[in-house]
């Protein structure tokens, strides 16, 4: 698991705990892909989600019409199209990220979804 520690200062933190699945075989390989960071605990969802972004966690994938669909626990909150980084905005991104922690642990899980035939 790759761990990346932002600065610690006197605010309270939120420890995340992202997941993405495999996009073919050969991804697999290098199964589990689990990243891990701290944030501060005012963080929206959009910052747990840009700070991911510009990590590029995410594989770019040959082809055309795939996308993520991001999940925080068993709600869906993103969808993220094609090779980008960045989800579609939408109002759920603006939620606290601490809504969504159990136990000051925030847990994100970006699931694949192949181009259809």
């Amino acid at each position: 698991m790759t761990r990346h520690r932002r600065g610690r200062g006197q605010r309270p933190q939120i420890d995340v705990q992202v997941q993405r699945s495999s996009v073919c075989m050969g991804d697999d390989m290098d199964a589990p892909h689990a990243y891990a960071f701290t944030i501060d605990q005012d963080a929206t969802l959009r910052d747990v989600l840009r700070h991911i972004a510009e990590h590029a966690y995410l594989p770019n994938v040959g082809g055309k019409n795939h996308s993520w669909s991001v999940w925080v626990g068993n709600e869906q909150v993103g969808t993220i199209l094609g090779n980008s980084q960045y989800p579609v905005s939408s109002k759920r991104l603006d939620e606290p990220a601490l809504r969504h922690a159990t136990g000051g642990v925030l847990k994100i899980d970006y699931g694949y979804e192949s181009a259809p035939d």
